[in-house]
This record gives C-alpha cells, sequence and structure tokens, in this order.
C-alpha cells in the first residue's frame, strides 16, 4: 500500500458509510423538494415536521460520530420512511439502507 493511497482510507468504516447516507439523503431532499413539494399548490397544508425530520436524522450519525448514535438515527429514519411510505419516504430509502450498514459497521 502507498503513502498516498493510506490517507484516503478511512480509519472508521462506518463513518464512511455515514457520510455515503449523508450524500444520499441530500439527493432524495432534492428530489423530494423538486418532485413532490414543489408540485403542492397549498404549501401550508403539508406537515412540516414531518418533512423536514430527515434533515436531522440524516446528518447526526456525522455530527455525533458514536455508535449510539448511528444506531438510534437510524431506527428513527426507519419509523419515519414507514411513516411516510406512501409520499415522500422512498426517495429516502437508499438513505436508510446506508445509515443500517452504518450503523452495523459501527459494532465490529
Amino acid at each position: 500500500m502507498t503513502a498516498g493511497y493510506a490517507a484516503f482510507v478511512p480509519r472508521d468504516p462506518a463513518r464512511a458509510w455515514s457520510l455515503a447516507a449523508l450524500g444520499a439523503g441530500a439527493l432524495a431532499a432534492v428530489l423530494d423538494a423538486v418532485l413532490i413539494v414543489s408540485t403542492q399548490d397549498d404549501l401550508s397544508d403539508l406537515v412540516w415536521p414531518v418533512i423536514l425530520l430527515p434533515l436531522v436524522l440524516v446528518p447526526a450519525p456525522v455530527v455525533w460520530p458514536r455508535p449510539v448514535a448511528r444506531v438510534l438515527a437510524a431506527l428513527a429514519m426507519l419509523v419515519w420512511c414507514w411513516l411516510t411510505g406512501f409520499s415522500i419516504g422512498p426517495f429516502f430509502l437508499p438513505c436508510l439502507a446506508l445509515m443500517l450498514v452504518a450503523a452495523a459497521r459501527s459494532y465490529r
């Protein structure tokens, strides 16, 4: 292994998965905003706390890189995706999968 390559190998593989989940969550949020939220006639009818919950859940394991934070955020995101499964939840399923992998990898 060369010295240049060693700089790109993450010391904590779960953190790399959390960063990938953050990227997938950002993409899902943009798709959600463009395809669903912007097409609504009356934005006051939307349940904004539920819509904005991934803005707290997805970056939490990156901000607090602890195994407990990864597990709790993944479980909360699982419940959120289940509750919003018929509207905006499917956009966040790849993010959820990456968060679950990060939570599983944090205890290895």
